[in-house]
């Protein structure tokens, strides 16, 4: 059996990731011979309605039907809830400890234990308010049969140690996730739009670029805390991608994909990427984490300024800009007519004008010409 030490060591090692904190938690469950147990975060508020997190909680051996359960409508009636809050954060509380609440209740003789604990034989409960911040507490919780006898006073102690490590742990592993994330897009996106999304979907940060996109609106915008698409038939896409990212069963698919936002104005679409952070566990992410970082790449700023110096300079209109632009790249007749969704002959039209303005001759000529004239000030 795994040592307090060890498992403090594990809870180190996994803090970065939900899955990995699973098998730390296991084997704290295994340390204190618990059958059941979870390491959740709560609302010290909320006395109606679902639980809000629960879809983020690590809930270990309660009966499907039950932890369902517990989410909906339990957790309101569950008596060593009120202990722990009454006692407060960093105390560890066990069954026996419902004697301390006003009424002197005896744990075995409520009506949570009596509907909800009992039928799945979980007798005996050891917990801790683990951390709190704001309204939310995370809690540690450990459940016994009978049959395994309830938590003695040594075994609190050392549940109380590995607790305060657990904390230390989450919030290392959170901060280094954020890190990496952000490291991740700054290195490997940019230039690009970058939004950041919670676990919920609302937008949480947006840098520069993003906000000048937005601001457009183009070909997103930024209404109510959502993304909304220009073009309604690039809504559904965006949403998939989104959701997916979110969800750790699909975030690896979200992260390789590619997903293309039409734009208002008739130019090449944008693309939206995602790198996921949803899969680390922070318990207090759906308030105080990005879960999605969002990038959204063939929008410069500087591409539109030079676009807009070309067409003062030249006397060039909006058609012709954008032929402009492409032929600046370096990009054939062909090539730009394809990224522009017109056709050869109506770029070659547009180029006639373009050779006429500049008083060039040939496309060599085209291209230095507009890229000189478009990198002045």
């Amino acid at each position: 059996m795994a040592s307090i030490d060890d498992l403090i060591d594990g809870f180190y090692d996994a803090a970065e990731s939900q899955e990995r904190l699973v098998e730390a938690l296991t084997a704290a469950h295994r340390h204190f011979r618990a059958p059941a147990g979870g390491l959740f975060v709560q609302n010290l508020r909320q006395e109606a309605g679902r639980m809000q997190g629960a879809e983020a909680a690590i809930a270990l051996g309660y009966d499907p039907v039950y932890g369902q359960a517990y989410w909906d409508r339990y957790y309101t009636l569950n008596p060593m809830f009120h202990v722990t809050k009454q006692m407060g954060a960093g105390v560890v509380t066990r069954d026996t400890d419902t004697l301390r609440l006003p009424s002197r209740l005896v744990f075995q003789e409520t009506e949570f234990y009596r509907d909800w604990a009992k039928p799945q034989h979980l007798d005996h409960v050891m917990g801790e308010f683990v951390e709190r911040r704001g309204d939310g507490v995370l809690i540690m919780a450990l459940w016994r049969s009978r049959s395994e006898g309830g938590f003695a006073a040594d075994e609190a102690v050392a549940f109380a140690r590995l607790n305060r490590h657990i904390a230390r742990a989450i919030d290392i592993g959170a901060r280094l996730r954020s890190a990496e994330a952000e490291m991740e897009t700054l290195l490997g996106r940019m230039p690009a739009a970058v939004v950041t999304l919670g676990r919920d979907g609302h937008v949480r940060q947006a840098n520069a670029r993003a906000e000048a996109l937005f601001a457009l609106g183009i070909a997103l915008r930024w209404e109510a805390g959502r993304l909304r698409t220009a073009m309604p038939q690039d809504q559904a896409a965006l949403d998939r991608l989104l959701a997916c990212a979110l969800d750790p069963r699909f975030s690896a698919w979200a992260e390789h994909a590619a997903v293309p936002i039409h734009r208002a104005d008739g130019r090449p679409p944008l693309t939206a990427r995602t790198i996921a952070v949803a899969h680390r566990f922070d318990p207090f992410a759906p308030d105080r984490a990005a879960s999605v970082i969002l990038t959204i790449e063939g929008f410069e700023a500087e591409t539109e300024a030079v676009e807009a110096r070309l067409r003062r300079r030249f006397g060039l209109s909006a058609a012709q800009g954008r032929v402009a632009m492409q032929l600046r790249e370096g990009r054939s007749p062909a090539e730009a007519a394809q990224a522009l969704g017109l056709s050869v002959e109506t770029v070659r039209s547009h180029l006639r004008v373009l050779f006429q303005r500049t008083g060039t001759r040939r496309q060599t000529e085209l291209v230095l010409c507009l890229r000189g004239e478009g990198d002045r000030p």
